[in-house]
Formats: C-alpha cells, structure tokens, sequence
C-alpha cells in the first residue's frame, strides 16, 4: 500500500486520477575530460604564486628589518619575528 492510498484510506476518499509509482532512476554522474594539460598549467601557475608569495615574504622582512634595526625598539624585532613565522609556516 503506497502513501497514497493510506491517505486516501484514513480521509475515507477514493482518488480521483490513479498515479502510477514512480521509483526515482539513479542518476549518473558526470565526470569532467582531464587529458593532462590542464594540471600541468594549474600545477605551473600555483607554483609561480609560491615563488611570488615566497618573494614577497622575503622583501616584507627585509623592509621591516631596517625599520627594526633604525628604530632599536624591541617591538619592532618581535614583529619581525612574527613576521618570519608566519612566512615559514
């Protein structure tokens, strides 16, 4: 007995277009077409962002270490510090 017609049965009413069950079809899924070229490029462009980040980084510390150096305030070298963490991790 379907949901249907219990509902049907409890309401005590006969329905008036009968509906055939429908069981739902498993849906195939699609897949995107890699051939390879396209990971070399992703794998390529991420890794030219590592080095440009990696750049960054340095020339970051770099300035924050002369401002370190010219104001010999402990602060700024803890900042530094930070900073280099932060490019390691």
């Amino acid at each position: 007995m379907t949901v249907d017609d219990r509902i049907d049965e409890i309401l005590e009413i006969t329905s008036l277009v009968p509906t055939p069950e429908i069981k739902p079809e498993p849906s195939s899924r699609i897949l995107p077409k890699t051939d390879g070229k396209d990971d070399d490029i992703d794998y390529n462009y991420a890794r030219e962002n590592y080095y440009n980040l990696i750049e960054r980084n340095q020339d970051a510390v770099e300035d924050m270490l002369e401002i370190a150096k010219q104001s010999e305030h402990p602060r700024a070298f803890e900042v530094v510090g930070q900073l280099i963490k932060s490019g390691l991790d």
